[in-house]
C-alpha cells in the first residue's frame, strides 16, 4: 500500500477503510501502527485482497481504535466491495469492548485549564473551501475562472521587481510603432521577426498519469495536466503541445490526450526542443525521465537531465512541473535546481496541494 501515487507507469486503486461499530461511532483503522483510511494499491496487490485483510488481522498488524475513547476492539468480520477504481473494505466488531479509556472531548489550553473553560478545535474552513473551488474548476475546465483566480494572488509589483509609474515618463514607443512590428494570429499577437514557436509543452501521457493525484483529491493527474496545458496556452501565445509516452505526438488539444502508453520517453520528446528552439520549454510530468524496456532507464533518464540543462544554458526558459512527490522523479529533476533558468514547480497533494498550484503557477506567469 501506499500513501501516495507511485509514478511507475501501472494503474492503482483507492483502497478505503472503513469502521464503525453498532452505535455508529467511528473507529480508526491502523496497519503497522499507522493510519490507514485511505491509500493507493496496485491492481496486482488487490487480488484477493480480502484473505490478505484477514491475515493481517490474525497476525496482529490489523488493529482499530476508537476515534475518541482510543479504545481497542476487536474485528469480527470483513467485507470488500469494489466501485470502479475504488476498494471498500468494511471491517465489522465483535460485541465487546475492551478497555475504554475515556477522554474529555474538550481541548484545554494552559489559561483555560485555570479558569475553568475550553478553547474549541479550530479548523481551517477557508482553505478547505478554496481547495474545493480549484477543485471545481479543474474538474469543469473553468479556464477564466481559474485566470481571474492567479491574477487575484499575483505577487506584488515590489516582489517582481517592477517600478511602478510615476506619471511623468514617457514610453519611446508608440502604439503606433508596436502594432507596426506584430501581427494578429490565432493565438494571439505574434512577432513577425520570430514566427517559430515561442513556447513548447510537453505532456506526459503515460499510464501513471491515470491515477488519482492523491486518495485525497482524486483528480487523475492527466486531467490536472491537460488544465494546466490550457492555462499556459491562454498565456503564452505561439506555441506547440506534445504529448509524450513510448513516441512523441503532436497535439491539437490536450484534452484529447489519453494517458494509456506503458512507457515514458521524455528523451524522445526533447528531440523537439531542438527543432523548434523555443523562448520557453514546459514539461509537465508525474515521474522520472524515462521509463521503459527496451534502453537503459538510468543512464538515459540521466542523459535527459544533462539535455535539460544544456537547453538551458542555451538560454531556454525551462519550467518542469512536478505532479507528485515520487522520490525517483525527485532525485532525477532536483539536479537541475542549481541552473538559474529552470524552474522546478513541486505540485504534490500534500498540504492543500490545490492552493499551493495557484500559488505557483501565478508566480510563475507573474512574477
Amino acid at each position: 500500500m501506499f500513501r501516495s501515487a507511485s509514478s511507475r507507469d501501472e494503474r492503482y486503486l483507492i483502497v478505503e477503510v472503513v469502521c464503525r461499530d453498532e452505535g455508529g461511532e467511528a473507529y480508526e483503522a491502523y496497519l503497522d501502527g499507522l493510519p490507514v483510511s485511505k491509500a493507493f494499491l496496485s491492481e496486482a496487490e488487490a487480488v484477493d485482497i480480502e484473505s490478505k485483510i484477514l491475515d493481517a488481522i490474525a497476525s496482529g498488524r490489523l488493529t482499530v481504535e476508537n476515534r475518541e475513547t482510543r479504545a481497542k476492539r476487536t474485528v469480527a468480520s470483513v467485507s470488500v466491495r469494489r466501485i470502479g477504481r475504488l476498494i471498500r473494505v468494511e471491517l465489522h466488531l465483535d460485541h465487546f469492548e475492551r478497555h475504554p479509556i475515556r477522554r474529555s472531548k474538550h481541548v484545554w489550553g494552559e489559561t483555560s485549564q485555570r479558569c475553568g473553560t475550553y478553547t474549541p478545535r479550530m479548523f481551517p474552513i477557508p482553505l478547505w473551501r478554496m481547495s474545493q473551488t480549484v477543485k471545481e474548476y479543474v474538474e469543469n475546465g473553468d479556464l477564466l475562472d481559474f485566470l481571474e483566480l492567479l491574477e487575484s494572488v499575483k505577487p506584488l509589483s515590489e516582489e517582481r521587481g517592477i517600478t511602478e509609474f510615476d506619471g511623468k515618463t514617457i514610453h519611446p514607443i508608440s502604439t503606433r510603432t508596436i502594432f507596426s512590428e506584430f501581427k494578429i494570429y490565432s493565438k494571439g499577437l505574434v512577432s513577425r521577426r520570430r514566427r517559430d514557436c515561442r513556447t513548447l509543452i510537453l505532456l506526459d501521457r503515460s499510464l501513471s498519469m491515470a491515477n488519482p493525484w492523491s486518495v485525497w483529491d482524486e483528480i487523475p493527474k492527466m486531467r490536472i495536466g491537460q488544465f494546466l496545458v490550457k492555462v499556459i496556452e491562454t498565456v503564452h501565445f505561439n506555441n506547440h503541445v506534445f504529448s509524450f509516452g513510448r513516441d512523441v505526438r503532436e497535439e491539437d488539444d490536450p484534452y484529447r490526450v489519453k494517458p494509456v502508453d506503458g512507457e515514458t520517453r521524455l528523451d524522445l520528446a526533447l528531440k523537439e526542443a531542438d527543432l523548434y528552439s523555443p523562448e520557453r520549454l514546459i514539461v509537465i510530468t508525474d515521474g522520472r525521465p524515462l521509463y521503459s524496456t527496451d534502453v537503459s532507464v538510468m543512464e538515459m533518464s540521466q542523459e535527459c537531465i544533462y539535455r535539460l540543462d544544456s537547453l538551458a544554458r542555451s538560454g531556454i526558459k525551462i519550467l518542469i512541473i512536478m505532479l507528485g512527490r515520487d522520490p525517483e522523479m525527485l532525485m532525477f529533476y532536483e539536479e537541475l535546481s542549481e541552473n538559474p533558468k529552470v524552474s522546478l514547480l513541486d505540485l504534490s497533494a500534500e498540504n492543500h496541494g490545490l492552493i499551493k498550484m495557484v500559488y505557483a503557477i501565478s508566480r510563475y506567469i507573474y512574477g
